[in-house]
């Protein structure tokens, strides 16, 4: 288990989003320095729904932009976040029935994989879709002339 660290190559170019999956790192790296560190399982089991909370609030997040963006592709999309947080809760419920032989180093390279994978080939498709709605609704009206 190798210690994710953001790249500005994950970039989605969209910086909610992108403050959105930096945290995210963030979280999955606080469980690992957890594990780590010898952190009882109270602890870890806090971080770790705390994660899972956070993702799910992000999914939310950014299906509101997918819609609002009329992203084409939105259905698969949302089909992949219900995948995943299905796969999330999975994990939280093995941590929460064994917390002392749920293995923190699996879910870490799971999510760690799929957080990766999931921001460079998924949400990268979105960046233009999101661009151009941001930059519609900040456009100013325009006016007619009368003449």
């Amino acid at each position: 288990m190798t210690v994710m660290h953001w790249r500005e190559d994950m970039s989605v170019g969209v910086p909610e989003l992108d403050s959105d999956h930096k945290q995210m790192v963030d979280l999955l790296n606080r469980v690992h320095y957890l594990k780590t560190a010898g952190a009882d399982p109270a602890h870890i089991g806090a971080v770790l729904q705390d994660l899972i909370g956070y993702v799910k609030r992000h999914f939310g997040r950014e299906e509101n932009m997918m819609l609002l963006a009329e992203y084409p592709e939105y259905e698969r999309h949302v089909g992949l976040h219900n995948a995943m947080a299905r796969r999330l809760d999975q994990f939280r419920d093995q941590f929460e029935m064994t917390p002392e032989t749920f293995s923190v180093d699996k879910f870490y390279d799971f999510l760690a994989d799929w957080l990766s994978v999931h921001i460079m080939k998924e949400d990268a498709k979105l960046t233009p879709y999101i661009q151009r709605y941001l930059e519609e609704i900040a456009e100013p009206p325009r006016r007619r002339s009368n003449g």
